[in-house]
């Protein structure tokens, strides 16, 4: 459990004592000290969260203005609309996150090879593991406050959904209706709860998987051009692949719990049982996305050191 979580403290991993690393951490000016790391860190954290709830207050309290306005200047959005819009911009700072993962990291030894500063490192007593996991978490830095801007703003909606829930919860009238839907108010509280975990962690193991993979495509290619072609290429596999494997244990899951839940109205309705198949399915499938970034990431360096013994 503590691997799943650890891409979150980028100076508390080992890796960050490595020479290679202090000394581009030092080139940063922002990173040279885990005291200025944090505080950086801290500050886009919560300028972007609050930006991020700023925003959608403003664009709520425009589309309600306009609701009382001229009909001909009316615009035709709740906040349920513009918090899917904002959602989905979320996921979009995602493939953004992607874009400049890949650029941090397709020159992270190509252009110390072409720069001649690899030899120089080769006649150090540092190994081929420590250079690449080194340069791995130096691609990692370069790209972390874009990493924290888009987790915080993903917070921001967390928080806004959370609100917006629990609103309409309390708007349900009591009585008999009350009473048959706490089950699935239970439910479905657990469900976005377990959601929201993926929701957050997943940039961070999305980007260290393609930094890796970024980092053994500067092994593999010198020239900036092909290297970013391939990165591309490999961006989009890796996209396809990860839309087929979750897709497909979507599927399995869905065809394994739906009859058992089927089998159980058959009888009686049970919202423990219910709740449990649901907490499953959604353990299994953020299991599954955190699974496919380890093992890209665990390929992408073990290629990339490969790559370089042969080099050397």
């Amino acid at each position: 459990m503590a691997k799943v979580f650890s891409a979150v403290n980028l100076l508390g991993q080992t890796i960050a004592a490595h020479p290679v690393f202090v000394a581009e951490a030092r080139r940063s000016r922002w990173a040279v000290t885990r005291k200025s790391f944090r505080q950086t860190s801290m500050r886009i954290f919560l300028v972007a969260m609050i930006a991020a709830l700023v925003i959608w207050g403003l664009i709520s309290l425009l589309a309600m203005v306009s609701q009382r306005a001229d009909p001909w200047l009316q615009v035709n959005l709740d906040e349920q609309d513009i918090y899917a819009l904002m959602l989905i911009a979320s996921f979009l700072g995602g493939l953004w996150l992607d874009y400049h993962s890949l650029s941090a990291s397709i020159n992270a030894v190509s252009g110390d090879i072409t720069g001649g500063r690899w030899d120089l490192l080769r006649l150090t007593a540092l190994n081929d593991s420590g250079l690449i996991a080194a340069k791995h978490a130096v691609s990692q830095l370069r790209v972390w406050r874009r990493l924290l801007a888009i987790v915080a703003i993903r917070l921001a909606l967390a928080l806004i959904g959370l609100i917006i829930l629990l609103r309409d919860i309390t708007r349900i009238p009591d009585g008999d209706v009350m009473v048959s839907a706490v089950g699935a108010i239970v439910g479905g509280l657990a469900v976005t709860f377990l959601l929201t975990i993926l929701y957050l962690f997943e940039p961070f193991w999305r980007v260290r998987a393609i930094t890796a993979f970024g980092v053994y495509v500067s092994v593999r290619e010198r020239n900036t051009a092909s290297a970013l072609l391939a990165a591309i290429l490999g961006l989009g596999g890796m996209w396809l692949a990860q839309a087929i494997l979750l897709g497909s244990v979507a599927m399995g899951l869905a065809f394994a719990v739906v009859p058992l839940l089927l089998g159980v109205s058959a009888v009686g309705s049970s919202y423990l049982f219910s709740l449990f198949c649901n907490g499953l399915f959604i353990i299994l499938f953020i299991s599954s996305v955190y699974g496919f970034h380890h093992l890209v990431e665990r390929w992408s360096l073990r290629q990339a050191q490969r790559r370089l013994k042969l080099l050397n």
